[in-house]
């Protein structure tokens, strides 16, 4: 790979790496404020008429499942975005898979096409190679 195209590889890795992990930031401020108002609720359950406290107690659950999702998600990202950080060394092609497949799921799902990777009993890695030439677009 050219110095600069793996320049461009190394930012753009930096960059998605520092916002995945401000989004975790941001993640973990929401996920401990949800905490905090499903202990006040459950503290002033009987203060409230069933229907609302059933539909806050719905609501909290709701988005304590999507912060665990976003976590999932910025997660599988940063450790996407890492892959760029070392080029000489010997890389897990299956986590990068994972990685990717988890990624680009929903873009798959949504052409309605399953992509997964099955199980073997060899795990490829690629190594480096000094003497390949990669032609640039």
């Amino acid at each position: 790979m050219e110095s600069t195209q793996f320049d461009k590889s190394v930012f753009f890795g930096k960059v998605t790496a520092s916002v995945a992990h401000d989004l975790q930031n941001v993640l973990a401020v929401v996920k401990e404020t949800s905490g905090l108002m499903q202990d006040i609720l459950q503290i002033n359950q009987n203060a409230l008429p069933p229907e609302i406290a059933e539909k806050l107690t719905k609501s909290i659950s709701s988005v304590q499942k999507q912060i665990s999702r976003g976590v999932r998600i910025t997660s599988g990202l940063n450790g996407f975005a890492h892959t760029a950080d070392s080029p000489k060394e010997n890389i897990d092609i299956i986590g990068v898979l994972n990685r990717t497949i988890f990624l680009t799921q929903r873009i798959f799902l949504h052409q309605g096409i399953n992509i997964e990777i099955e199980d073997c009993d060899i795990l490829p890695t690629i190594c480096e190679a000094t003497d390949i030439n990669i032609p640039s677009d």
